[in-house]
């Protein structure tokens, strides 16, 4: 696992979905991504590479110790319990996934809200998320060389002492409340 002593730089998203990209998908008050060198794009501080199929933006670490319930929040979210904060709001995150064909779903917690506590049952009637599968990667500098490792290293299971298994996230866009 690596050392938490440093900033991390970056995420990436990649992805093994295709699917079409369409326009109005793209809210119109979001910053215009710009084609640059090599066919990749600039989208804010979001640069995108559909030949790679990812998504890299900057972050930083938040917290090193505590629960969570994020991996990833802006400053307006609930960063006491995430992992990783960035500037970049969720629209232009969900603008870069559209230009690289990652399709937006249905979102389904809207539907499902439950008020009460979260447990074994509520979960098990819960409605299963559907969405892309994409992992998950931060980079980093450290001593002069770029380092990486997949989010799931930097997320700690108290109970038995060992990372998150490996398995990929459920990409399913985002929304405006």
């Amino acid at each position: 696992m690596p050392s938490l002593r440093f900033r991390c730089l970056g995420i990436v998203f990649w992805s093994a979905v295709v699917s079409g990209v369409v326009a109005e998908d793209i809210p119109s008050s979001q910053p215009v991504a710009h084609r640059t060198v090599g066919g990749q794009y600039q989208l804010g501080a979001i640069s995108i590479n559909p030949q790679e199929r990812s998504v890299v933006f900057p972050v930083k670490f938040n917290q090193a110790d505590g629960l969570l319930e994020y991996a990833l929040v802006t400053p307006a979210g609930s960063a006491h319990e995430s992992l990783l904060q960035t500037e970049v709001q969720p629209a232009s995150l969900q603008a870069a996934m559209l230009l690289l064909g990652v399709a937006k779903e249905e979102r389904v917690d809207s539907a499902f809200r439950k008020s009460g506590p979260l447990d074994a049952k509520s979960l098990k009637e819960a409605p299963r998320i559907t969405g892309a599968m994409v992992s998950l990667t931060l980079v980093w500098s450290e001593a002069g060389k770029v380092c990486s490792a997949p989010l799931e290293d930097w997320i700690l299971n108290r109970s038995t002492a060992k990372s998150m298994d490996r398995g990929g996230w459920i990409y399913n866009g985002s929304f405006i409340v």
